[in-house]
């Protein structure tokens, strides 16, 4: 029997995917203590800026500027996020009155699309070859910046649980949907943490995210959705406010 394939990438995507989920579990702990939605927190538009981040990475310090979510919070909130390389990176929130920036909403609705794209030539690689032989592939993003690649079996990967930041695989072409078995693992990934999950084919891909913290009726509108669709197939849209589903093309 074949030993299945599994390495380990260190790629620009994971890096940054790290980083990001370093800052936002940073900002969630602001808004938990002032009973505040995270994706409502305003912050540095500089934050969005991929450039701009990847600089303060290489210098190893973050220093992430939010408008305080209600009167009296003026903590500073501190991290690190340790890198596979060997290089630690500071993370720094510093509520500041005088910022009107962007809403964090921005960042965990962009992720998906912005890791996609950076590791696309790796998931089209990996989806043709499932679209050639049926063997699927599942990348796990890290909370130390690395990617960890699995081969699966035919039209499945079947894995352990394991908490993370994020993972994609890859489905055959012209199957670029989210199955039911995708959305119940991506809800566990969500509601441990994790930021999304996706499928993707050579031309498109399908995401799963969290906006904000994933509130416990749509864990449960999703419970059912998933109850009912194999029962009697899916017949309706879900309409939740902390889980939402969109498709990338990359």
């Amino acid at each position: 029997m074949t030993a299945k394939k599994q390495w380990l990438e260190s790629t620009k995507a994971a890096t940054i995917l790290s980083v990001y989920y370093g800052i936002i579990d940073l900002l969630e702990r602001l808004s938990l203590d002032a009973e505040s939605p995270p994706q409502a927190l305003e912050v540095d538009e500089r934050l969005m800026d991929k450039e701009w981040l990847e600089s303060r990475i290489a210098e190893g310090l973050i220093t992430v500027r939010v408008r305080p979510p209600s009167p009296g919070v003026s903590e500073r909130l501190n991290g690190i996020v340790e890198l596979a390389n060997g290089r630690p990176v500071s993370i720094e929130v510093v509520p500041d009155d005088e910022i009107w920036g962007v809403k964090l909403g921005s960042l965990y609705e962009g992720l998906p699309s912005l890791v996609l794209r950076m590791d696309a030539s790796l998931y089209k690689r990996l989806a043709f070859e499932t679209t050639r032989s049926g063997v699927e592939y599942m990348g796990i993003y890290t909370v130390n910046g690395l990617l960890a690649v699995f081969e699966g079996e035919h039209y499945r990967v079947t894995l352990p649980f394991v908490k993370s930041v994020a993972s994609v695989h890859t489905h055959p072409e012209g199957s670029c949907l989210l199955s039911l078995k995708d959305v119940e693992s991506g809800l566990d990934l969500l509601v441990e943490g994790g930021l999304f999950i996706a499928a993707a084919t050579t031309s498109c891909a399908f995401a799963m995210y969290r906006y904000g913290l994933v509130l416990e009726e749509d864990f449960f509108r999703v419970k059912e959705a998933l109850l009912k669709a194999r029962k009697k197939g899916f017949t309706g849209s879900l309409r939740l406010d902390s889980i939402r589903f969109y498709s990338v093309a990359y």
